[in-house]
Order: C-alpha cells, then sequence, then structure tokens
C-alpha cells in the first residue's frame, strides 16, 4: 500500500474503506501486480471492512503504522499467492 491513500485521508478527514476481491477461479497473469481475471461462471466474493477513520497531523510513526495496519486490513481477506 503506497502512501497517498493514507496522506488523503489525514489531510481531508475521509475514512478509508479498505475492500478485497476474491474469485473462486480465476486467471493470474504473470506481470508486476499479478492482475487476476475471474473465469466465466466463477464465484466472486466482495470483502469490505468497517470504515477506518485517519488522524490528522501524523507523526512519520505514526503514518507507518496506520499504514502498515490498513495493508494488513486488505491483506487478511486475499486467496491469490504472493
Amino acid at each position: 500500500l503506497g502512501p497517498g491513500v493514507i496522506t488523503l485521508a489525514s489531510r481531508t478527514g475521509a475514512p478509508i474503506v479498505p475492500m478485497t476481491l476474491n474469485y473462486e477461479r480465476y486467471w493470474c497473469l504473470k506481470s508486476w501486480d499479478r492482475f487476476m481475471i475471474p473465469k466465466p461462471f466463477s464465484k466472486v466474493t466482495l470483502i469490505l471492512t468497517d470504515r477506518y477513520p485517519i488522524p490528522a497531523r501524523l507523526t512519520g510513526e505514526e503514518f507507518e503504522r496506520q499504514r502498515a495496519h490498513v495493508e494488513s486490513l486488505l491483506n487478511a481477506g486475499r486467496n491469490d499467492p504472493l
């Protein structure tokens, strides 16, 4: 997770809503991001977490802690091989 999402949420006061898409069957491209394409008739699951507010005026350590936490929320529901 890059720093842009945390910075934007911190500056605007808008909460982050982490979401993950999982596919029962999919093709995984051999690209830098391992883009996944669901196969026809595959079951698709969307996982939404609760809104996660980011405080304003974060120090460097607090910023990294928030970034790591949001990244862990995103990764918790993944079913693709990393």
